[in-house]
């Protein structure tokens, strides 16, 4: 195995958007959760539930988003762009169908994942 110095470019070109938006989304959150802990238990519980909501709606679209990265890193490198095109057609409808599944069972959900009246607010 040698280095290849062209080739850690291309791939950080086609990966690096990727790498970084997922790396501040986490980062993200992690400061906002500092942030939280000063606000007492109840609001720290109420925080933790609600990033672990939105990491069940979120993680099958992120997941989605990274194998489709692949789709078209792979057909690029085949040099292949009309599977490329085609493919982008078809993840836009499986994106808007999953959209308003998701979207439909959080409205659906909205009320039970809600705090309970038992969490006193100061």
């Amino acid at each position: 195995m040698v280095y290849d110095q062209a080739i850690s470019k291309s791939i950080l070109s086609l990966a690096g958007l990727t790498a970084l938006q997922q790396s501040i989304m986490n980062l993200g959150i992690l400061m906002v959760q500092g942030r939280i802990n000063s606000f007492g238990v109840n609001v720290m519980a109420a925080f933790s539930s609600a990033v672990k909501i939105d990491t069940l709606a979120y993680s099958p679209v992120q997941d989605f988003g990274n194998a489709y990265s692949t789709f078209v890193a792979q057909n690029y490198g085949a040099q292949q762009a009309d599977r490329i095109k085609q493919g982008n057609r078809q993840a836009s409808w499986w994106i808007l169908a999953f959209y308003l599944v998701i979207s439909s069972l959080v409205v659906f959900w909205a009320k039970p994942l809600q705090p309970s009246s038992a969490v006193t607010r100061k």
